[in-house]
């Protein structure tokens, strides 16, 4: 398993968390992830974005690497957040 495979999994496994994209730059030294992921509707995004950034920094310490700058990017997917949350008329 790959580092950037290890931490996917680590974020999709967050709770509304659909897809995540990481990139690793810096191999040797503190690692820099860039990460891109969509999320359910309706999630708060600065709460959700501190969420995955924690889970990010702990996924690289336990592989043995030491983390510098962490982005993310959030992309809040359209539409209902669950098929059993619809509006009532």
């Amino acid at each position: 398993e790959s580092i950037v495979d290890g931490l996917r999994q680590d974020v999709v496994a967050i709770d509304n968390v659909r897809q995540a994209n990481p990139t690793i730059h810096g191999p040797g030294k503190p690692v820099d992830v860039n990460l891109e992921v969509r999320t359910e509707p309706g999630v708060d995004v600065p709460t959700k974005a501190q969420e995955i950034e924690q889970v990010v920094r702990d996924s690289i310490s336990r592989r043995g690497l030491k983390i510098g700058r962490v982005r993310v990017k959030i992309v809040v997917e359209r539409g209902v957040a669950a098929p059993s949350s619809r509006a009532e008329d």
